[in-house]
C-alpha cells in the first residue's frame, strides 16, 4: 500500500546556469587553494624534521583509540640529552596490523622540543598530507574547468551577437 507516490519529470536543482557555475568556482578553487598550500606546508615542516631531527628508537606502550577512528600508536622513546622518558601518540592511526603493542618503531623528534616527535614511517610521514597536497590540484583543476566553460560559453555568445 503507497501512501505517497510523488512523479518528478524533471531534477529539482537549486541553482542553474551561470549561477552554478559560478558557485562551484567560488567554491573549489578556495578549497583547493588551502589544501595544496596546507598540505605543502607540512610536507615541508616534516621533511625539515626528518632531516634535521634526532633520530632514535620508541616503544609502543598502547593502541589509542577514540570512537570510530582507527587506532593510533603511543610510543615511549629515551632522550639521551636530558636522559628522560617522552611519550606521544602519532598523528594517524590504521586498522592494518603494522603497530604491535611492545613493537619498536624509528622515531624523529625536534634537539630543542623532544615531545615534538613523529614515527618515522613512510605511513606517518606522508600520509594525509600528501593526500592534501594531492586533493588542493585536483579541486583547482575542477574551478578551471568550470571558468574554461564560462569563458567559452561568454565567447560563442559574443560571436553569435556580432554575426547577426
Amino acid at each position: 500500500m503507497r501512501l505517497f507516490s510523488i512523479q518528478l519529470t524533471k531534477p529539482i536543482t537549486l541553482l542553474k546556469g551561470r549561477s552554478a557555475d559560478l558557485l562551484l568556482v567560488y567554491l573549489f578553487l578556495p578549497i583547493g587553494i588551502i589544501f595544496l598550500v596546507w598540505g605543502l606546508f607540512n610536507i615541508n615542516n616534516t621533511l625539515q624534521l626528518v632531516k634535521h631531527g634526532e633520530h632514535t628508537t620508541g616503544t609502543i606502550i598502547e593502541l589509542v583509540q577514540r570512537g570510530d577512528s582507527a587506532p593510533k600508536p603511543k610510543v615511549r622513546f629515551f632522550v639521551k640529552e636530558s636522559s628522560e622518558y617522552v611519550e606521544f601518540t602519532a598523528k594517524n592511526g590504521t586498522d592494518l596490523p603494522i603497530y604491535k603493542l611492545g613493537g619498536n618503531v624509528p622515531v624523529v623528534y625536534e634537539h630543542q622540543n623532544p615531545r615534538h616527535a613523529m614515527i618515522n614511517t613512510t605511513f606517518e610521514i606522508e600520509g594525509w598530507y600528501v593526500a592534501n597536497a594531492i586533493f588542493g590540484p585536483v579541486f583547482i583543476g575542477l574551478a578551471s574547468l568550470v571558468i574554461y566553460k564560462i569563458v567559452r560559453e561568454n565567447r560563442k555568445g559574443r560571436l553569435k551577437n556580432f554575426k547577426t
